[in-house]
């Protein structure tokens, strides 16, 4: 009876020692971080034990070794009293169906499901493991990493990489934890490596400028009319800018009366920035900087457009229509190189938004360009190619187009 007791205790640990091992590795390390910030029982166990995974499996698959072999010996020594010599092949037999069950299939597939409080409750006593059998656990370390390193360099993975969290989010968005417009906020953000300021500036020939040597009150009616809280200004030529224009700057010294000093005066020192520039490190680049507008310049240093906080966050979160912009609702960024439309969607709205020269009536809309181009209406997935550009039927039907991708080649 006694040895009955040991046998099935010896078959309740290695089922421990299975399960155990998958709740451990299924755990995640963002999972791990979130228990103990929470500062939640035994977490910080669980994240040390989770720094050396190779540790980690080799106490576990010494202490599942051990009971396992140690179970078998006491079912066939149990066996063989009962059945003789027959009894051997009675006990493998009966082991290995016991073990696969109760010891295998069962507390894994359980563990599966209950990861996390699995490895909160076996942390202290695996962590008491190790120190025991530590000298052991050491030997079969440098054993292992003996060999690995023979077949192989080993490379750290990231904890997550970037696919696998757009994966994560979109399957948040599908089980209700996460927002849609959360989910469109993460994917942009992965964009911004990808999106260097020329992609998102005004150009320059769109530029709204000042001479610098006007006087406030000679300029007053642009500046009230162009409605821009921030005017580059110029010295001898529009290309040359030397400052940038704060329209605060502008009312408080009409509050001072001081309507005679000129533009330069007031203007503050501009910042610079290359083409090539990825919003990636635009963003916080004008937060250290403190400013709202940069100036691109290209390889050459001239000045060929500027960009703006705005035009940055609307990567992020869509566009921000106001007053003074072109409605830029009908466009969305796909990435750096491409663009979706509606079909009503004005041939200017989109030379200014992407930066391209598309040729034609800039009041005409691209659904009226492309009809003109090809004389009927096309079908979904057709294609046309306007010089460097290819434009990519998304959505029509037979009365007209309502969706064109942009690509840029």
């Amino acid at each position: 009876m006694q040895i009955l007791i040991i046998l099935i205790i010896l078959i309740a640990l290695s089922a421990i020692f299975s399960g155990t091992e998958i709740a451990l590795f299924s755990l995640s390390q963002i999972k791990v971080k979130s228990l103990t910030k929470r500062k939640i029982k035994n977490s910080h166990l669980v994240a040390k034990l989770k720094q050396n995974p190779d540790r980690l499996l080799i106490i576990i698959l010494i202490g599942n070794n051990l009971v396992n072999i140690a179970a078998a010996a006491l079912a066939t020594a149990l066996a063989i009293k009962f059945f003789g010599s027959i009894g051997v092949g009675i006990a493998t037999g009966a082991m290995t169906l016991l073990i696969l069950i109760f010891g295998e299939i069962i507390p894994k597939s359980f563990a599966t499901t209950h990861a996390e409080r699995i490895s909160l409750s076996v942390a202290k006593p695996l962590w008491f493991l190790s120190y025991i059998l530590s000298p052991i656990i050491t030997l079969f370390e440098y054993i292992t990493k003996f060999f690995t390193k023979r077949w192989g360099k080993i490379s750290k993975k990231p904890s997550i990489s970037e696919d696998e969290l757009k994966i994560m989010t979109r399957i948040g968005v599908e089980e209700g934890s996460v927002e849609k417009h959360e989910e469109k906020i993460i994917r942009n953000v992965f964009l911004l490596n990808d999106i260097t300021a020329e992609d998102v500036m005004t150009a320059k020939s769109k530029m709204f400028t000042l001479d610098a040597k006007n006087k406030i009150k000679d300029s007053l009616k642009d500046i009230i009319e162009c409605r821009y809280s921030r005017i580059p200004v110029y010295e001898n030529k529009p290309d040359d800018i030397i400052g940038i224009l704060y329209v605060k700057d502008v009312l408080h010294e009409i509050a001072r009366d001081n309507r005679n000093i000129t533009l330069k005066e007031i203007a503050k020192k501009p910042l610079f920035i290359p083409r090539s520039k990825v919003l990636d490190d635009l963003l916080p680049y004008f937060q250290r900087q403190h400013v709202h507008i940069a100036i691109v310049l290209n390889e050459y240093g001239e000045v060929i457009g500027l960009v703006t906080l705005e035009d940055l966050l609307e990567e992020l979160v869509g566009e921000i229509i106001d007053e003074t912009d072109i409605d830029k609702r009908l466009i969305r960024r796909l990435g750096k190189n491409a663009i979706l439309v509606d079909g009503e969607t004005e041939m200017g709205d989109i030379n200014d938004f992407f930066n391209t020269e598309i040729p034609g009536s800039q009041n005409n809309a691209i659904s009226r360009f492309i009809l003109d181009e090809l004389g009927e209406i096309p079908k979904q997935g057709r294609e046309m190619r306007v010089d460097s550009l290819r434009l990519i039927i998304e959505d029509a039907d037979e009365k007209k187009i309502k969706k064109v991708k942009i690509v840029k080649e």
